[in-house]
């Protein structure tokens, strides 16, 4: 993938591409104030990205837009606009307007990269039920390829949320077939297991061989067969079941619970935990033996914050889960992405982005509203356009709706009273746009939306 970049700041614009090159991305850069340079721009960039961080870049972006052409799409990375200050940077030939975090080289370039990921220009852009196509992403691809063909354990590390049982997923999914591997992919949540019971669950037991053991039990290792195990979140069993879980490692077999006999073990194993093992067994919580034993085939997921250049997709995807649960379309619109950006994600990763997706939809949804603006720890956008500031205009007279509920459904109510609510909030405040987006409490955004919609219905 190659793009034009196009800056008046040439050190930033050639930080950005070192950050972007990382990524896989190649940036070929342009200054705006050498229009020679216009020749070097042929085919093999797909795309223009215009860093531009001062507001009216208007002027500036017909100017690289013309240089581009009409077959490559031109990225305007500049200040946040206002409604009429972002339709004219389209007017003028921008596809999309992103806003970074900061003007800072490394989130310039995190953000470009985003977009260039959400419109599928970096590939692969996901694994399995897996999303991402940052660099840090595609690696964890490669591992997992990697090593679903091994019959070795795997071990995954992540923070909570980070999507390790997902991981473990697609190792299972892609052995299926490799070494007599069957389908059969069995989990268990060691954190919920009691410590006087978890050699037992893992292991089995025989008739009498504690107390409440009336039959016999095959544990869910031996229960695997030549499927997979995952075990999650391993790290929180006691020492002298991680002891018992390392002979099972290497000798391929299990003694059940007061048995003499081994049982045959054919399952690969799959382990996972959200613990820092190293410091584990260093303050001896951890078996130092097991560790060194299960290191060797290890995939350590990032979490979000260090691949924040894949929060656009993921909403994306959380979104559409959305809106197949509730029949609806709803969109996330040009610009309220930006604010993704500037929130840590740091207590549940990729569950705290669903639920701020699933929250916005969950209020979009209640207003009748087509666009999602997600709330984020950091964002109180959603909050603050239920409360807006009014500013000071005469009060209108109102009108009145009529509808009949037995035969027009709610979208249809909406679609055709949004047009007249938005026309006499005009007359409101005098033609006002600035007024009148504050009253209606409405993203600068989606007010232009509504007013693009007044437009249609009254050609």
């Amino acid at each position: 993938m190659t793009i034009a970049l196009f800056a008046y700041d040439q050190s930033l614009s050639k930080e950005v591409a070192a950050f972007l090159l990382d990524e896989g991305v190649e940036a070929r850069s342009f200054a705006l104030n050498t229009a020679a340079q216009v020749r070097e721009i042929d085919d093999a960039c797909h795309k223009g990205v215009l860093i531009f961080r001062e507001h009216g870049a208007g002027e500036t972006t017909g100017i690289v837009k013309k240089l581009l052409g009409d077959k490559r799409d031109l990225i305007l990375c500049a200040k946040l606009p206002d409604a009429e200050n972002r339709q004219l940077l389209i007017e003028e030939g921008a596809s999309e307007i992103i806003t970074p975090r900061s003007w800072e080289a490394e989130h310039v370039a995190e953000r470009i990269l985003a977009q260039l990921i959400l419109d599928g220009e970096v590939q692969p852009d996901s694994c399995g039920k897996m999303l991402g196509a940052t660099a840090v992403m595609r690696r964890v691809y490669e591992l997992i390829a990697m090593y679903a063909r091994v019959s070795d354990p795997v071990l995954i590390l992540g923070e909570t949320g980070t999507g390790k049982d997902l991981v473990a997923e697609e190792i299972h999914r892609l052995s299926v077939g490799k070494r007599g591997r069957q389908d059969k992919l069995m989990a268990l949540n060691c954190s919920t297991l009691r410590p006087d019971l978890s050699g037992s669950e893992l292991f089995g037991h025989t008739k009498g061989s504690f107390t409440g053991a009336i039959a016999v039990r095959q544990g869910i290792i031996a229960a695997a067969g030549h499927g997979t195990l995952f075990l999650d979140e391993f790290g929180e069993l006691d020492l002298q079941v991680q002891a018992d879980l390392l002979k099972v490692l290497d000798h391929n077999e299990v003694k059940p619970v007061g048995s003499n006999d081994p049982v045959k073990v054919h399952a690969r194993i799959v382990l996972a935990t959200n613990r820092k093992l190293k410091k584990e067994y260093e303050e001896g919580r951890f078996r130092q033996d097991l560790f060194r034993r299960i290191r060797g085939f290890s995939i350590e997921l990032p979490p979000l914050r260090e691949r924040r250049a894949d929060i656009p997709l993921l909403a994306r995807y959380f979104l559409s889960e959305w809106n197949e649960e509730s029949d609806t379309s709803l969109q996330i619109p040009g610009g309220a992405f930006d604010c993704l950006f500037k929130d840590d994600w740091a207590e549940g990763n990729l569950g705290d982005l669903r639920s701020a997706v699933r929250k916005a939809a969950t209020y979009a949804d209640s207003i009748g509203s087509e666009y999602v603006y997600p709330l984020t720890e950091t964002n109180e956008l959603g909050h603050k356009l239920t409360q807006p500031t009014s500013p000071s205009v005469p009060t209108g007279k109102g009108f009145t709706i009529t509808c009949d509920p037995s035969t027009e459904k709610w979208e249809e109510f909406i679609k055709r009273v949004r047009p007249l609510y938005f026309k006499s909030l005009l007359e409101v405040t005098g033609g006002d746009k600035k007024k009148a987006r504050i009253l209606s409490g409405r993203h600068h955004t989606q007010f232009y939306e509504y007013m693009k919609e007044l437009d249609s219905s009254d050609e």
